[in-house]
């Protein structure tokens, strides 16, 4: 009997079908086993009856709007959904979709027919999930991505792909069934959690995001985590809400290995990335890097090998003749014992070799799962970097890259990492380079504690957090990385994230400078220039600032020319100072630009030639080099190298003053005291006297208390005047001496 209320009695006929039993009831849905009147064939029946908005009359059999005020449009909306999706679905031709004969109205509901498949639900005959092998899922596997593939072509997406809604025939051939019609217009009704749960994906049980063939991609996805682990993955909404995501993703369960390859584990955990935008975009992007083949994988063998069993001998009773002595007796006892000992024995020895051996292919599949992992990561290096006969491709790079470090290979999670960052092969993400930097830090890792130091320093990727960062750059540091020790360096100098200690400061910089770090060892100089930290020392300043300098460092480079130009620490040679200038403004140092702008100009170390002195000043000047800017007004001030042009004069020397040069300044108060290049006006001539006064710049304090004692541009103040002329005559201003 029928305890269904809503389903359609046993023997009810629907034009050239009659019901047999209910086979299933949803929500939106009642199907039918039943049989074509016309040749008795079996076929399956799909009735349109959404529970939450309509109902049957048990007398007439008629569906019906549950309340006709308040659900009868979104009845008749759901009506004729089912009607033209049966239709649509009646159009498609794919030998692992069900196919739809035909679709048709009565008793006031819509119904479709399709084959009745002699097969079973996936779950119910896939083999345990303890047994299940990449050799038994891979072709299933590839023909439900074709189906899907065939679906979304049609611009149709299933969005219920589960376990329960793949019928598996002949053991091989999975045929996908049920398309939950209704599913877009319920969730616009009332947010209701449309697919199953474990097997949807964010997007389609919120309103966030867009549905689209990666939903379905999801949703195979979690089918396959379903047969491999026997449970489906978390719900989308609990993967979303915690902190870390609790999906454990296949590829770092050890137990797998043996049965599934990397490649093959990975692919699937790529299918339930989260966010959409981190899946397969497509079902044929996902078949496309499946391997061709599933991957001879060690199986470890836990029988007794027949060859260890002893023979089964058949017996037959010997009769011993009453007169048998005690003797005789007697001496059969011990060859008893010594023969159960030794059948013991052989068997202690069966199960110790049983045991070796099981020991040695666990030994043996472990080592082959190692290096299938080295070999993706060796890859990877090889894609990204370009070389080991490999054409450079970021996108295949992160592809190996991705297989390794999710099989916890740590220098493949920090360059899988260094991809994110830079987004090479895979969207430019700095939250998850930081995600798979931290992984491999905290295996030891010292280029990725290095590379976390810097994202918690910078904030990149992370709230920023100086002590987070110089911690990370200590732990690396302690294990020799050059990089970690220069940065720790530089946290010890400036006091950020740790207390300032410039003795730790030069000892750092030191370790990294003694590996050949280009920058510590132009920093160690400084150190030994300046005295910080350790004895000052302009010798082996100039040592350190070599090392630097021949390994290309600019700024290495402009100080050393700068120590042989001052013959500090070393003989004083002009020619070496042009040099090492050269170096450094051919890398683009303003600094040395200007320098060696100085050399042409002074004619030091070079023959005199103002135009390429000019030339070089220029091109530092433009950088925003404020003391170029002012030897450049001073040119075009004086027509060195230029053509003399005041108004050209003012334009640099008001770049430099307004950078507050005060050479630059006080020059800029000349031009307005002497209506060079701009009108005379004293006020505005105080105003830049004052700032570069107010500096240190003796001329300008001199010219300061000649606007005060004359009052030009000022109210006359003799003592402000006298003010202003003993500052400058405290410096050695031979006039200032004078007043």
């Amino acid at each position: 009997m029928n305890t269904n209320h809503f389903a359609l009695p046993a023997n009810v006929e629907l034009g050239n079908y009659r019901i047999l039993r209910t086979l299933g009831q949803g929500g939106f849905g009642i199907t039918y086993l039943a049989e074509d009147i016309n040749d008795g064939k079996q076929v399956v029946i799909k009735e349109n009856l959404p529970t939450f908005c309509a109902y049957r009359n048990t007398t007439s059999l008629l569906v019906a709007s549950a309340n006709p005020n308040d659900e009868a449009e979104e009845y008749r909306k759901l009506l004729t959904r089912f009607v033209d999706e049966a239709r649509l679905l009646a159009s498609l031709n794919h030998p692992n979709i069900v196919k739809v004969y035909t679709a048709f109205e009565a008793l006031g509901t819509a119904y479709y027919v399709m084959p009745w498949v002699g097969g079973q639900e996936l779950q119910k005959v896939a083999p345990a999930p303890q047994e299940i092998t990449e050799a038994w899922l891979l072709p299933i596997l590839r023909k439900l991505l074709e189906a899907l593939e065939y679906l979304h072509s049609q611009n149709i997406y299933h969005r219920d792909i589960k376990p329960a809604n793949i019928l598996l025939e002949n053991e091989t051939t999975p045929v996908i069934i049920d398309f939950g019609t209704a599913r877009s217009i319920i969730s616009d009704r009332s947010a209701t959690m449309v697919g199953s749960p474990g097997y949807s994906p964010i997007e389609q049980i919120t309103a966030r995001g867009q549905r689209g063939p990666w939903t379905d991609v999801y949703s195979l996805g979690a089918t396959c985590y379903r047969l491999i682990t026997g449970s489906p993955p978390p719900e989308a909404n609990e993967r979303l809400a915690d902190d870390e995501d609790p999906l454990r993703p296949l590829i770092n369960q050890a137990e797998l290995r043996g049965r599934f390859s990397l490649e093959f584990l990975a692919t699937i955990d790529k299918a339930l990335a989260l966010r959409a935008k981190n899946r397969w975009q497509t079902a044929g992007e996902w078949l496309a890097s499946l391997p061709m083949v599933s991957s001879p994988l060690i199986a470890v063998n836990t029988s007794l090998p027949a060859s260890a069993l002893p023979k089964i001998v058949n017996t037959r009773p010997i009769n011993v003749a009453q007169s048998t002595s005690k003797k005789k007796l007697l001496l059969f006892i011990p060859l008893l014992v010594l023969l159960i000992g030794g059948l013991s024995a052989g068997r202690y020895m069966i199960v110790l070799k049983m045991r070796e051996n099981r020991e040695r292919q666990q030994l043996e599949a472990a080592a082959q799962q190692q290096a299938e992992i080295n070999e993706h990561y060796q890859k990877g290096e090889g894609y990204y970097y370009g070389r080991d006969g490999h054409e450079q491709n970021y996108e295949t790079a992160a592809h190996h890259l991705r297989i390794a470090a999710m099989a916890g290979h740590a220098e493949a999670q920090y360059s899988f990492g260094v991809c994110y960052e830079n987004g090479q092969g895979v969207s430019k993400n700095l939250n998850e380079a930081v995600n798979w930097y931290q992984k491999a830090a905290e295996q030891g890792l010292a280029a990725a504690q290095c590379a976390l130091g810097s994202c918690y320093e910078n904030g990149r990727g992370i709230i920023q957090d100086t002590n987070e960062a110089t911690n990370w750059y200590r732990k690396a540091a302690e294990q020799g990385h050059a990089e970690a020790q220069f940065n720790l360096a530089l946290s010890y100098d400036s006091g950020n994230g740790i207390t300032q200690n410039s003795k730790e400061a030069a000892n750092w910089f030191r370790k990294a400078a003694e590996q050949g770090h280009a920058k510590a060892q132009n920093h160690l100089a400084v150190c030994y220039l300046t005295g910080s930290g350790v004895t000052k020392d302009t010798s082996e300043a100039a040592q350190w600032f070599r090392k630097a300098a021949e390994q290309g460092h600019a700024e290495a480079q402009c100080s050393l020319g700068t120590l042989y130009a001052n013959g500090h620490g070393v003989t004083e040679d002009y020619s070496e100072a042009v040099t090492w200038f050269r170096k450094a403004a051919e890398q683009g140092l303003p600094q040395a630009q200007c320098s060696l702008g100085f050399c042409y100009g002074k004619a030091r170390g070079v023959t005199l030639n103002y135009y390429k002195a000019i030339d070089w000043h220029k091109k530092a000047a433009n950088q925003g080099y404020a003391t170029a800017q002012c030897t450049v007004g001073l040119c075009y001030a004086y027509g060195h190298g230029v053509t003399q042009d005041y108004s050209e004069a003012m334009n640099w020397f008001r770049k430099a003053a307004n950078q507050g040069h005060k050479v630059a300044q006080y020059c800029l108060g000349v031009c307005y005291a002497n209506g060079h290049g701009v009108s005379r006006d004293y006020s505005e001539a105080v105003t830049w006297f004052r700032k570069a006064a107010n500096q240190g710049h003796a001329e300008a304090q001199y010219n300061l208390g000649l606007c005060y004692e004359s009052g030009k541009g000022v109210s006359q103040d003799d003592n402000e005047a006298a003010s202003w002329f003993q500052k400058a005559a405290d410096q050695g201003h031979e006039a200032a001496k004078l007043h």
